[in-house]
């Protein structure tokens, strides 16, 4: 239970960091706010924390795919259309977070890591 909910309050904050990756020029609060997440991910989790890091942000991707395919489009040519559209964008997000989902399960693991220091040293 303690890892679900560690999993699923971190990927609505990376769902809320992949609307800021769309915004002009803010990446590098995007990617602060990802490592943060997925770091409260692995540490909450107790266990796991590089799955926990890792789930949370394909997790998060997907919810982002649902909203962005939910929400009115801003531009016609990058918003889905159909369903179709949107396994399709959502295959295409997941092989593009690639590199973020290497660096989330790194942090998870930290936070895993973490976690089990400061319990060790109280």
């Amino acid at each position: 239970m303690r890892f679900a909910l560690a999993v699923f309050a971190a990927a609505a904050v990376h769902a809320y960091a992949f609307t800021l990756l769309t915004g002009p020029g803010i990446s590098g609060v995007a990617l602060a706010v990802m490592l943060l997440a997925a770091l409260g991910a692995g540490f909450f989790a107790a266990r796991r924390g590089a799955l926990a890091g890792l789930l949370s942000l394909y997790v998060g991707a997907l919810a982002y795919a649902v909203f962005s395919y939910l929400a009115p489009p801003h531009s016609t040519e990058d918003a889905p259309r159909d369903l179709l559209d949107v396994i399709g964008w959502g295959f295409r997000l997941g092989f593009a977070i690639l590199p973020y989902a290497i660096g989330a399960a790194l942090v998870g693991w930290a936070g895993s890591a973490a976690r089990g220091r400061v319990l060790a040293w109280r």
